[in-house]
Formats: C-alpha cells, structure tokens, sequence
C-alpha cells in the first residue's frame, strides 16, 4: 500500500490532448481490492478450481504409475516366456506323443479282438456247415435204404404173382403200410433232424442274450431289412441292442 500511495500522482497526470470531459480519477476509484473480503459464491469457485487442479495432478500422476507398472508387468512376461517356452513346448510334445501311443496301442487291441471274435464265428460256422453235410449224407444214406426196400419188396411181388389174387392183393396192401409207415416214420424223423439243424444255423448267429434280429441295412435294393428267425410272437415288452459289425 505503500506503493500506491507513492505513485498516486504519477499515475494520474493532466496532458494537453487529454479529453476534458473525462473526469479524473479519484482515489475512491483507484483503491484496490486485494483486501476485499471473498463471498461465499467466490470461495466455492475456488475451491472447485483447486479440487479440479488438484484431480488433474493426480490423474497424471496415476496415468504415469500405470504406465510404468505396464512396462514393467510386459518386461516380466516376456522374460518369463523366453524362460518357459522351451519346456512348454517338450511338455506338450510328450502329451501328444503319449496321446498318439495309446490311441495306436487301443487301435491294436481292437484289431486283435475283432480278429479273435471273426475266428471263432468262422469255427462256429465251419461247425455248422459240418453238421449239415452230415446230416445230408444221413438223409441220403436213408433215401437210399428206403430205394432198396422198395425194389426188393417190388421183386418179391413179382416172384409171388403166381399167387391167388384175394391172397396178391392182401400182400400188396400189406407191403404198401409197411412202406407208408417206414416212410412217415423217416420223414417225422428227417423234420426233426431238420429243425435241430435249423435252430443250430440261427443261434449262433444271434448275440448272446438275443432272441430275435433284425439286420439292416441290405445289399438288396428292395429289401431294407430282415427278421431273423421268422415266426409268430406276442410282445408285452422287449429290450433294444445295437450290435455293429466291424468288416
């Protein structure tokens, strides 16, 4: 204030081209107002000019914490990989490899299984194959015998031909039941031999547990599937299995 009250006339000088008009300044209109007391309105502003400062400043230096964190946190993972890649990448040939030998020793067991299984259907099947052939040669042994049987009692019909006709045909009659019941006899025979064999065939053929099959698809073009064995049966309830065949 001292100032100002020294330097009062020097700031107010009257120069000849100055406006008359103009009323001078007094010292009401020069007083400063550096000791004015502050409203509440201007200690608000300031307060929030100072907040605003003081948020910006740490806002920067927070951006500035951050970035060197980063740097840092980028420097240790790329140390890190450089160090770990190595045996990241044995680990996973190790993996692969001990993934890839079980897959090809599990692949093997298949294949020997599955030849095992197709073994001992074929044995099966050549057993069957056995049966039938002798059961052939049986029926074809007995046709045969039943041929001999009829011409010999053909040829005894001729020798006794000279025989009274009553007595002849009493003898034909006689002969033609016996030949009639040996033939039932060995064709009831021959049917039973035949549904032995038969359910020999189609057991075996089934899955354990099965009863009856229905395979699909056919190499036909008009038969899509087919029921094994055929017959009449009443369902109250049934039990469904997949079975694939593996060629």
């Amino acid at each position: 204030m001292q100032n100002t009250d020294e330097y009062d006339d020097l700031f107010f000088l009257n120069f000849d081209n100055e406006i008359e008009s103009v009323i001078p300044a007094t010292e009401e209109t020069i007083s400063c107002d550096c000791q004015r007391e502050h409203t509440e309105w201007d200690k608000l502003f300031i307060m929030l000019e100072n907040s605003q400062m003081k948020e910006n400043m740490l806002l920067e230096s927070l951006d500035e914490v951050l970035k060197v964190e980063l740097q840092m946190l980028r420097a240790e993972m790329l140390q890190f990989v450089k160090n770990f890649a190595g045996t990241c990448t044995t680990y996973l040939e190790k993996t692969t490899s001990q993934f890839w030998s079980q897959m090809d020793q599990m692949i093997t067991k298949g294949r020997v299984s599955g030849g095992m299984s197709g073994m001992l259907h074929e044995i099966k099947q050549e057993k069957i194959l056995q049966d039938i052939l002798q059961l052939n040669q049986n029926l074809s042994n007995r046709l045969s015998q039943l041929e001999h049987v009829w011409q010999w009692r053909a040829e005894e019909g001729d020798q006794r031909s000279h025989s009274s006709e009553e007595g002849r045909v009493g003898y034909i009659m006689h002969g033609s039941n016996f030949m009639l019941k040996s033939l039932w006899q060995e064709l009831q025979e021959t049917k039973a031999e035949l549904k032995e064999s038969q359910k020999k065939t189609t057991k075996p053929s089934l899955p354990a547990g099965c009863e009856t099959v229905i395979l699909f698809p056919m190499r036909s073009k008009k038969i899509f599937m087919s029921v094994h064995p055929t017959g009449e049966m009443a369902l109250f309830s049934f039990t469904a299995c997949t079975w694939i065949k593996i060629p």
